[in-house]
């Protein structure tokens, strides 16, 4: 089976845990659990002349992920959130502006990888600026035109989450996660998760685990849903599997697979 690519235009982040710095926030645990799961993918986003952007590149190559796309700043820092968790291990972000991955632009190299992805997937986070917002939005659009689907993470952070642009992205959005709305699903952390679709509804329980931290799940769960997805494997059968590794990932400090985790997570991953 020849697995899909995604094309992910999104933020760049370190977390600056109180215990550490880790890379991470939800883009970074979604492509890399979307390489382990199989799927090739493409990072477009922005970093810095810095150490962390350094970092970022030697990272996402690690993981085998195209870092081509990635464009560099020369007069901004690598973007960096502070993150803050309650009892229940639920992060709280506070994110440095000015960073360069709102500023990434739309350029021919961009629009022939997006021409041949199997998805696209992207947040709320990374529309934070008018330039990335309008990247982001041109990229949505060409995946539509040429049949590609697309991925909303609307990953909710108040106070950084927009109701006008949540509203406005699910307009022009094919697959929701919380117009030519064809699927939304909810992930409810101990809960599990819930996907909709006009005909169906499946609920999910949640998994077990001696959770951490709560730091990438939900983009964890999102790229073994989509890989799941693209594969054609009946949802009834994959859902628990997909909850297994977003509860996998609440048992390793950030969002980002740590070598136990990846090993788990290929495990639960029939397909290795």
């Amino acid at each position: 089976m020849k697995y899909p690519s995604i094309i992910s235009p999104s933020e760049i982040l370190w977390d600056l845990f109180p215990r550490g710095e880790r890379f991470g926030v939800a883009p970074a645990s979604f492509i890399c659990h979307a390489v382990i799961q199989g799927s090739g993918v493409s990072m477009i986003s922005e970093v810095g002349v810095d150490q962390h952007g350094r970092d970022v590149t030697r990272t996402l190559k690690g993981y085998g992920i195209d870092v081509n796309r990635m464009q560099i700043a020369s007069d901004a820092l690598t973007g960096t959130v502070s993150v803050q968790l309650d009892n229940d291990c639920k992060p709280t972000l506070a994110i440095c502006e000015g960073s360069p991955w709102g500023k990434q632009a739309w350029n021919d190299d961009v629009e022939s990888r997006v021409s041949v992805a199997g998805a696209v997937d992207f947040g709320t986070l990374g529309q934070r600026s008018d330039e990335s917002r309008a990247t982001i939005s041109q990229v949505v659009k060409m995946a539509q035109d040429v049949g590609v689907p697309d991925v909303f993470d609307t990953n909710l952070r108040p106070p950084l989450s927009s109701v006008t642009l949540i509203r406005e992205t699910v307009r022009i959005t094919s697959l929701l996660e919380t117009g030519n709305l064809d699927m939304v699903f909810m992930t409810r952390g101990a809960d599990g998760s819930v996907p909709v679709t006009l005909g169906n509804l499946i609920a999910q329980g949640g998994i077990p685990a001696a959770v951490i931290d709560q730091v990438g799940a939900g983009g964890s769960f999102t790229a073994a849903f989509l890989d799941s997805d693209l594969c054609y494997e009946p949802r009834e059968q994959s859902l628990g599997r997909d909850n297994e590794i977003a509860a996998v990932t609440c048992t390793h400090s950030g969002a980002v697979p740590t070598e136990l985790s990846t090993v788990l997570a290929r495990r639960l991953c029939p397909k290795h």
